[in-house]
């Protein structure tokens, strides 16, 4: 009687190296997402300013599970963010939870060195010039051009709000702030123009900031 024989299938030693090396590779480089995170700490962030203690441990609670499901949540930006959230929970004051957002920004930036870099020069491309169109028209104080421009600046920045929000809550804050006092004075009767050039300049060194990466 023949006997059939099986050979176990099996990858040499290059293979199997060869193989693990791209299973780690990937990992390794394999973008790591916070959108989420920001959104719990610009809640926490919110609550904290109201002075609601409870509803502000509750978001950061649900950041801290969320950050710490992400695997390389124990690098070393990552065990100083863990740090900084243990410690606003247990007291979560403005300071604590603001500082969250610096330590939390170290971390992606820790992960995804470029796309940070990419993302700020992405942003810059498509809002300075909008804001340029905004300061040369508010000169004139025609305030129909005005609106107009105002109204195509929030347009694109809302378009891109996302990647100054996800980076830096400070920056996001005092960009939001302006456009609000901005648009106050500009609907304003009379129209505020001194308090819309002053909005501006803030609006404009917090872009700078913002896009060559300077603390707010």
């Amino acid at each position: 009687m023949k006997m059939t024989t099986w050979a176990k299938p099996c990858l040499n030693p290059f293979k199997l190296s060869l193989l693990l090396g791209l299973c780690f590779s990937t990992s390794a480089y394999a973008k790591v997402e916070l959108g989420a995170l920001f959104v719990h700490l610009s809640d926490a962030l919110s609550a904290v300013k109201k002075e609601n203690t409870q509803q502000t441990k509750q978001y950061l609670q649900a950041l801290q599970q969320e950050f710490n499901a992400i695997p390389n949540h124990d690098s070393e930006a990552g065990i100083q963010t863990s740090k900084v959230l243990e410690t606003a929970i247990t007291n979560p004051t403005l300071a604590n939870v603001e500082q969250i957002s610096k330590d939390l920004y170290a971390f992606e930036k820790e992960q995804n060195p470029v796309n940070q870099d990419k993302n700020r020069q992405k942003f810059a491309e498509q809002v300075v010039p909008t804001l340029q169109e905004l300061e040369q028209v508010l000169a004139s104080k025609n305030i129909d051009d005005i609106q107009a421009k105002f109204h195509r600046f929030g347009a694109t920045w809302g378009a891109n709000e996302l990647s100054m929000r996800g980076a830096s809550l400070s920056h996001y804050g005092k960009m939001e702030t302006a456009m609000s006092l901005f648009r106050s004075a500009m609907q304003a009767n009379p129209a505020n123009y001194e308090q819309m050039q002053q909005q501006l300049v803030i609006l404009k060194n917090t872009v700078d900031d913002f896009v060559n990466n300077k603390s707010n």
